[in-house]
């Protein structure tokens, strides 16, 4: 057999968790990491006990026993099959990506991605939301992060992995939206998880991040008035519900 140069797929998903220096650190967060899932979880966490939860591209899980810890009823979604094998593992309700169409309808609270719109082809992100509404509770909510579009602090995001191939930016994301009977609730830069850590990071929350907001807001005044896109970091999180006049 000819040899073609391409790696079978187990080996690219041990490579890849591998590159993202993920290990054996699955699930494993710790507590600058949960103060930020606490912050980004403020205006979306369901309201009343067992929330219903899926997590679409869980990576290295963090978010998964957030959730899990929290009280919420979690389900994982990932294409990475080792990632997948250590949510099991663990303990963790998982689906696989091509079997979320069998899921009931309306089943979820809350879906979240984080770091995953980058991966999917722009033609194949309308379906992916129609999948997600599908899931969705008519009072649910989606929360995406993904790198930013429409700055050029989002270019090192989103050029530094070579498994992204969508760039995306507030206006994009609109369209996709309009397209699939959603709505954007809101459109914000992430909270800042280096705020509360130590050395460094907490220096860069200090010094870099309010000078970044200066610069940006400067640019944002001169070029996009009245706008909703952000230009001061390098990812956002939008927050997304179902469009009560298109349903």
């Amino acid at each position: 057999m000819k040899d073609d140069g391409l790696k079978p797929e187990g080996e690219l998903d041990r490579r890849y968790v591998e590159w993202k220096g993920w290990g054996d650190r699955f699930g494993i967060s710790d507590a600058v990491e949960n103060r930020y899932f606490q912050k980004e979880m403020s205006a979306v966490w369901p309201a009343g006990r067992d929330a219903r939860i899926l997590e679409i591209g869980f990576g290295s899980g963090q978010f998964l026993r957030f959730a899990r810890e929290r009280g919420g009823q979690v389900v994982g979604a990932e294409i990475n099959g080792l990632l997948m094998e250590e949510a099991k593992q663990a303990g963790f309700d998982t689906v696989a990506p091509d079997a979320l169409g069998e899921l009931p309808a309306e089943t979820f609270d809350l879906v979240v991605a984080f770091d995953v719109l980058e991966h999917i082809e722009k033609r194949d992100i309308p379906p992916f939301l129609m999948g997600l509404k599908r899931l969705l509770k008519p009072s649910g909510r989606i929360l995406l992060r993904f790198p930013n579009g429409d700055s050029w602090l989002g270019r090192i995001n989103q050029n530094g992995d070579p498994t992204h191939v969508s760039e995306i930016g507030y206006l994009m994301l609109q369209y996709f939206c309009e397209e699939t009977g959603l709505a954007i609730e809101s459109f914000r830069a992430p909270y800042n998880r280096n705020r509360g850590a130590g050395g460094i990071k907490a220096l860069h929350a200090m010094i870099a991040t309010p000078f970044a907001k200066l610069i940006a807001g400067i640019l944002h005044a001169i070029y996009f008035p009245g706008s909703p896109v952000v230009l001061s970091t390098s990812n956002v999180v939008a927050v997304i519900k179902i469009d009560g006049e298109r349903r």
